[in-house]
């Protein structure tokens, strides 16, 4: 960046404050003027950071009183097809969300309006819009189906949108590949935070072990 040694590394501080505000990091300065940086939970918790666990098959987990570790790998082929840049920031909103509902074996799903706004904090609008343009994108698909009212005796029934993410873009087709991928970057990742660290007189206080790490990159 620019001014590295100036307006850059103000830049950098602010971010490092803005972060410890939201409950991301902890900051700590040292005798010599320097930065301790704690790596806290991505929730805003205020908890440190753990690695999520690798095993996890179910994007999201219901655990009472446990960690609610809803990691998933968003597909490639987002990408890959260019389809990210036909996108909305609506549909792509609406894109993660599908993803964590139809889950890695791509099940068919429908959406609870009043469960949704709750969950998710997404108006109306945006969902009904946001799901449109996923189908008319390719990436949803979308089958009517008549439901009978639960308890009600007249007979009467209302229509419900039954949704399943197309193959190429659900969960299913990245778990097959992406394990090898993740391997090969993340040192390459780690290697550059590491190396920005150090050029910016910072020490991360938080340094996971050898164990962590290998956990961090094993594939299923």
């Amino acid at each position: 960046m620019p001014d590295p040694d100036g307006l850059g590394a103000r830049a950098v501080l602010d971010t490092l404050h803005e972060l410890e505000a939201r409950g991301f990091v902890g900051l700590e300065e040292t005798r010599n003027g320097s930065l301790k940086i704690t790596l806290l939970e991505e929730t805003g918790s205020g908890r440190a950071y753990t690695f999520p666990d690798p095993k996890t098959t179910n994007p999201v987990r219901e655990f009472a009183g446990e960690r609610k570790d809803s990691y998933f790998r968003i597909p490639r082929s987002l990408w890959d097809s260019g389809m990210i840049q036909n996108m909305s920031g609506r549909a792509l909103a609406m894109y993660l969300i599908v993803l964590s509902l139809a889950g890695y074996d791509n099940r068919q799903f429908w959406i609870n309006a009043t469960l949704f706004n709750e969950r998710y904090g997404l108006g109306e609008t945006t969902r009904k819009r946001g799901m449109k343009e996923l189908v008319d994108l390719g990436v949803l698909d979308v089958a009517f189906v008549s439901r009978s009212a639960p308890g009600d005796a007249t007979g009467r029934s209302f229509r419900r949108n039954v949704y399943e993410i197309h193959p190429a873009f659900s969960l299913h087709s990245e778990r097959k590949d992406g394990a090898s991928l993740e391997r090969k970057y993340a040192g390459l990742a780690e290697q550059n935070f590491e190396d920005l660290i150090k050029k910016l007189g910072l020490h991360p206080l938080h340094q996971p072990s050898a164990e962590q790490k290998n956990l961090a990159t094993e594939g299923e």
